[in-house]
């Protein structure tokens, strides 16, 4: 390690850090997401409503499975429920 790095880490108070960094908190709130009853019962009520779309029963429950992450659901299996003709009858307007 360098002079420089070494007298850097010292400053900061870390001089036992590696390169600088500093130790994540493991029982940090931002790390343990919300609990997991609030995350079954949205998961229960994403089922449902896919399923009040028309999906099958197979499909709802893989897209309700993944409802924290809808970016990746948008461009597989959540496409096949919310069609065109699903955003039509809401009236919203094509961008294209």
């Amino acid at each position: 390690m360098s002079k420089a790095m070494r007298q850097m880490l010292a400053k900061t108070g870390r001089a036992g850090e590696a390169r600088g960094e500093a130790q994540r908190e493991p029982a940090s709130d931002e790390a343990s997401g919300p609990p997991r009853e609030v995350t079954d019962r949205l998961i229960q009520q994403a089922l449902l409503e896919l399923l009040a779309l028309g999906a099958s029963h197979e499909v709802a429950r893989q897209i309700a499975a993944n409802s924290r992450r809808w970016w990746r659901n948008s461009g597989k299996l959540l496409n096949s429920v919310l069609t065109l003709a699903w955003f039509d009858r809401l009236g919203l307007p094509r961008l294209a």
